[in-house]
């Protein structure tokens, strides 16, 4: 894994770790399963490709065996909404979308890239 820089080091401390906390707080089991507790914070569109660390849009709780089911199938993962190749424009939606409530969590205007299973 690459090093972090000291900017990124201190944008995680500040933005992310309690990002996660709140994630898990609200969202205790995994997304994909909605059975098992979840450990895991997952990016659905990755750094590497656009994605945000810090948005809360783009992370999802997911448990263990989810995680891991969803690094080793990209395709199917992505088909179901948990995982991204690119940004939300190739789907259409935008993090605005009024009106919708989200198929796997329920909340409205939130995690909108689940809207693509729906």
């Amino acid at each position: 894994m690459r090093h972090r820089s000291k900017r990124t080091a201190a944008t995680y401390r500040r933005k992310r770790i309690p990002l996660v906390q709140a994630l898990f707080a609200d969202q205790p089991a995994c997304a994909a399963c909605l059975a098992e507790p979840a450990v895991d914070p997952h990016e659905i569109l990755p750094r590497g490709r656009g994605g945000s660390i810090t948005d809360p849009g783009n992370v999802i709780p997911l448990c263990r065996p989810c995680h891991t089911w969803v690094t080793t199938n990209p395709a199917e993962a992505e088909a179901r909404g948990l995982s991204a190749k690119s940004g939300a424009a190739r789907h259409g939606f935008t993090p605005d979308d009024v009106g919708f409530y989200c198929a796997m969590c329920g909340l409205p205007g939130m995690n909108w890239r689940h809207r693509v299973t729906a």
